[in-house]
């Protein structure tokens, strides 16, 4: 139901209308390209699930949200300029040109690619309702009137723009802090993965690699037996992630430290799967390639740099599938046969793709 904004309301929030939860965004490009790339990334129901949990995971922290920025830098450098006798006049000079600052940037993002979304009970709210606490409106106008998209444009133009760890971050803020809690108060996680499978989790730590992964001991949720294994899981994988406070988490220092060093050595996205024997061939090229590309390389426990250039590796057929299928014809898995048969599975696939569209 619609909230009408009261005449003697004191807070600057937007004025409402029929079809204020209805917005027409217009995005950079950029933003555009981002964004949608992290709605496939982050499996995301679509653009009006991705919108409306982007900003109200972030409109708290960006800059975008002139008035929230400038009363945390007011109180900053009220407290930096405590010894001068005319801090006051002197922050209220800095805010002025803050403020300036601010607003020139939120209004600088150029216009691109179009989307339609509807806004969530909760972000319609906080932005129309008198008690929600917005005071961004008189920061976005267009002519004498506030316009809403403008300000929600603003916020998910600087979210496009941080790095992808940090995006990441901010669109799991929710699960990220369970998962801290669980940590910090040793209770157990309930993990459900986005196959619907369910694990009880006693967290270890969330580690960032190329992408965030909490990692810990678990145990099936359907299971009677508790469990040693270590096991981590992608946050952008899980479904649902809760905390029990009525189960303890409680790791032993000897296990934590093994698991630290699980993480250090196989990397937090293979940690828990189980290690194999692994012989590849390397062409000239393919040496040059194992060389150059470092991430997640693994490392030979033998090779032979004759004729025939093999190496061997122990590791996890997830980190050789990581690495090694970008290696094309210059890597040719010669055991086990299941991973060489996967391989070349994989590049009679690619190629039947290539010849559809050419």
């Amino acid at each position: 139901m619609i909230q009408k904004k009261t005449e003697n309301s004191k807070t600057k929030v937007f004025s409402c209308g029929d079809q204020m939860d209805k917005q027409h965004l217009n995005l950079s490009d950029f933003a555009y390209e981002t964004i949608q790339g992290d709605i496939l990334a982050f499996r995301s129901s679509g653009w009006s699930a991705a919108v409306n949990r982007i900003f109200s995971n972030f409109y708290a922290a960006a800059d975008a949200s002139v008035s929230l920025t400038l009363q945390r830098k007011r109180n900053d450098w009220l407290e930096t300029l405590a010894f001068l006798p005319n801090r006051e006049d002197a922050v209220t000079c800095l805010c002025i040109a803050e403020k300036k600052r601010l607003k020139d940037e939120a209004l600088s993002y150029p216009k691109g690619r179009s989307i339609k979304v509807r806004l969530n009970n909760e972000n319609y709210n906080y932005l129309t309702d008198p008690n929600g606490g917005c005071q961004e409106a008189e920061h976005y106008k267009r002519g004498t009137r506030d316009c809403a998209g403008m300000y929600i444009k603003a916020v998910l133009e600087e979210y496009a723009r941080k790095m992808f760890l940090e995006r990441e971050e901010i669109y799991f803020k929710d699960e990220l802090e369970t998962i801290s809690s669980a940590i910090s108060l040793q209770k157990q996680l309930k993990v459900t993965t986005q196959t619907g499978a369910q694990f009880f989790v006693r967290p270890h730590s969330v580690v960032r690699s190329t992408y965030h992964y909490l990692v810990g001991i678990s145990q099936p949720v359907d299971s009677d037996e508790e469990s040693n294994a270590v096991f981590s899981f992608r946050i952008s994988r899980m479904q649902r992630v809760m905390m029990y406070k009525d189960r303890s988490g409680f790791i032993k220092n000897a296990k934590k430290a093994e698991i630290s060093r699980l993480i250090i050595e196989k990397g937090a996205a293979f940690v828990g799967t189980g290690m194999e024997i692994v012989r590849v061939r390397l062409t000239e090229q393919g040496k040059q390639m194992y060389q150059n590309i470092q991430h997640l390389r693994p490392t030979p426990i033998s090779r032979s740099d004759g004729d025939t250039c093999v190496y061997t590796f122990e590791c996890t057929p997830a980190q050789i599938r990581f690495y090694f299928l970008q290696f094309g014809e210059h890597a040719q898995i010669l055991s086990p046969s299941y991973l060489a048969e996967e391989f070349h599975r994989f590049y009679e696939a690619a190629a039947a793709k290539t010849a559809e569209q050419s």
